[in-house]
């Protein structure tokens, strides 16, 4: 689990769950080059203990919605639950449909597909962060 050393600082906060170490370093590099504190865990499980350490503290979730073990739709769910403010991100390389379909349980969800660039991801955490100013 790479926590990095988390502030408490200003800044929005953003916490990456993705299996595939290689996009999680990629989304951390963009979001922290645009400003954002990131956490990152690669694994569900790791995701929940720190969602549950941040509690209040966090402005979205990112997570990929297909990950052994535990999908992002029941993961979201469980953080949500216990962070009802916190916004959520899903990254997928399947269809925008099967978010659709799958999980509208999580209200506000937005969804971008796999692959995307870091200016569309940087983008669309702006977009679901201030939906205001979108």
């Amino acid at each position: 689990m790479d926590t990095n050393s988390f502030d408490t600082s200003d800044k929005e906060s953003v916490l990456v769950i993705d299996n595939d170490a290689v996009v999680g370093r990629l989304v951390q590099q963009a979001l922290r080059g645009s400003g954002y504190e990131v956490l990152l865990v690669d694994d569900a499980n790791d995701g929940l203990e720190l969602a549950k350490q941040q509690r209040g503290k966090l402005d979205l979730l990112i997570t990929d919605l297909i990950m052994p073990g535990m999908n992002g739709r029941v993961l979201a769910e469980m953080i949500c639950a216990e962070d009802p403010m916190l916004r959520v991100l899903f990254i997928s390389g399947y269809s925008a449909d099967l978010l659709e379909e799958e999980d509208a349980d999580v209200e506000g969800a937005a969804f971008l597909a796999k692959p995307f660039s870091m200016k569309e991801l940087v983008a669309k955490v702006r977009e679901v962060i201030h939906p205001e100013r979108a």
